[in-house]
């Protein structure tokens, strides 16, 4: 009797051990699968983050691009302007120049 009494300890004991062990996979398991999440939320938001960078990156560049190119409309419109008022000092003083040379 008193071995019976022993072996049903032993299998309550087992059994016991059984539930705990269950009972911490399903802990492990939980924490783990809560870890993934955390680490997927994490890479998303680094994903996120770096796609406003990006933006901002972009939009930055296109204003720089923009504010050069004005600058470079402005330099070719100077430029112009100077090249048809020399074309026009030159024109002005072909008349003479010919003149000049029908004197010699």
């Amino acid at each position: 009797e008193q071995l019976r009494t022993r072996l049903r300890s032993g299998v309550a004991e087992i059994e016991q051990q059984g539930h705990t062990s269950r009972s911490l996979q399903a802990k492990v398991l939980e924490l783990q699968q809560g870890l993934a999440r955390r680490a997927h939320a994490a890479e998303e938001e680094a994903v996120e983050m770096r796609q406003r960078q990006l933006a901002s990156l972009r939009a930055e560049h296109a204003h720089a691009l923009c504010e050069v190119r004005e600058e470079h409309e402005d330099v070719s419109r100077r430029t112009l302007r100077r090249a048809q008022r020399v074309q026009g000092l030159a024109l002005a003083l072909l008349p003479k120049v010919q003149y000049r040379a029908r004197l010699r």
